[in-house]
C-alpha cells in the first residue's frame, strides 16, 4: 500500500504518470461521445508501477504495455474546466451507477508506441510528471480499514494512494458491479473483478495545472478499478481492449 505523488518526469520511457499525450496509435485513441473530440489522457499506468510490491496476479508483465486512463473534458484555455464535464463521470450514490456505462471515461490496454500521438484536436494536456511512490507506515496501513469498519463504509485515508485496501469514499459507497459495467464484459468475469486498485485526489491535478483544476470534482476524488488478473489479457488481447473502470466523487 502507498502514497501516491508525482516528480518531475524527465525522459524516462517506460515509467507511469500523469498527464502528457498518449502513446497510443492514432486510429485507437478514445472519442468523447459528447463533444465528438479527442478524449484527455489522466494517467497512463506501466509495469514499472506494478512492480513495486504490488500484489502478483495483478503484475503488467510487458513494459511495452500500459493501462491509460482517459476523460472526456472540455477546457477553456483561461478558465479552465467547467462544472459540466466532469459531472459526467460523477458517481456520488449507487443510482448513478448508470454513468459507468456512458463513455465518457476510458480505461484502455494497448500498446505502448513509444511516441505521442499527434491529433489537431487534443485538449491541452495536463504536464507530464512521473508517478512515485511512497510506502504507508505501520499506522498508516491499519487506519486504511480501521478495526470494526465495515468493509463496505471504505477507509479513511482521502490521500491519493495505490494498492489500498479500500477507497476513501466522499459521498456514499459505490458497489461496482460487474454487470452494471457491460462495455467491459469480455474481462469481467468471476473472479477476474473489477478490484480497487487506486484513488486520486483532484488537488494533486490542481497543482500540476491550474487549469485542470475541478478534473475530478470540486476536492473531489477519482477511483480506479481493474481486474483482478491484468497479467494475461496482454496475450489475450491483441488490440487495445477496455480493461476497468474510473469514476469520481466530489464534496
Amino acid at each position: 500500500m502507498y502514497h501516491l505523488t508525482t516528480t518531475n518526469s524527465g525522459q524516462q520511457e517506460h515509467t507511469s504518470r500523469i498527464g502528457g499525450v498518449a502513446n497510443i496509435e492514432t486510429a485507437d485513441y478514445p472519442v468523447c461521445p459528447v463533444t465528438q473530440k479527442p478524449m484527455l489522457l489522466l494517467m497512463s499506468l506501466k509495469k514499472d508501477l506494478f512492480d513495486s510490491g504490488f500484489a502478483v496476479n495483478n503484475l503488467l508483465e510487458d513494459s511495452n504495455y500500459c493501462i491509460s486512463v482517459f476523460l472526456a473534458v472540455k477546457i477553456h484555455p483561461e478558465f479552465g474546466i467547467g462544472t459540466h464535464m466532469p459531472s459526467l463521470y460523477t458517481v456520488n450514490d449507487p443510482g448513478q451507477a448508470e454513468k459507468l456505462k456512458n463513455g465518457t471515461v476510458k480505461v484502455i490496454l494497448h500498446y505502448d508506441t513509444g511516441k505521442a500521438v499527434a491529433l489537431a484536436d487534443l485538449p491541452a494536456p495536463i504536464p507530464e510528471r512521473k508517478i512515485v511512490l511512497t510506502k504507508f507506515s505501520a499506522q498508516e496501513a491499519k487506519d486504511d480499514f480501521p478495526a470494526g469498519q465495515e468493509w463496505f463504509e471504505g477507509s479513511k485515508l482521502t490521500t491519493s494512494k495505490f494498492g489500498a485496501q479500500f477507497p476513501a469514499w466522499l459521498q456514499e459507497p459505490i458497489n461496482i458491479d460487474p454487470q452494471i459495467m457491460t462495455n467491459f464484459a469480455p474481462v469481467f468475469r468471476g473472479f477476474f473483478g473489477p478490484e480497487f486498485i487506486l484513488q486520486l485526489e483532484d488537488k494533486l491535478i490542481s497543482a500540476i495545472s491550474p487549469i485542470h483544476s475541478g478534473l475530478l470534482g470540486s476536492d473531489g476524488i477519482g477511483y480506479l478499478y481493474l481486474p483482478t488478473s491484468v497479467r494475461n489479457f496482454i496475450k489475450k488481447y491483441q488490440q487495445p481492449i477496455e480493461i476497468g473502470n474510473f469514476f469520481i466523487q466530489d464534496t
